[in-house]
């Protein structure tokens, strides 16, 4: 039963840190500083704003 519960316990630290870095993410801008959102890390253009 302790392995259960260490399974559980890790799998709920895994989705909570993971929870936490989506929130805690700055929003992805394009880089020339247009205020269009960047689909990309390196300021790519979303391709539905084509």
């Amino acid at each position: 039963m302790t392995g259960r519960r260490l399974l559980y316990a890790l799998m709920i630290a895994g989705l909570v840190l993971a929870f936490a870095d989506h929130l805690l993410s700055p929003p992805l801008h394009a880089s020339q500083g247009t205020g269009e959102v960047a689909c990309a890390p390196c300021g790519a253009p979303c391709p539905s704003t084509k």
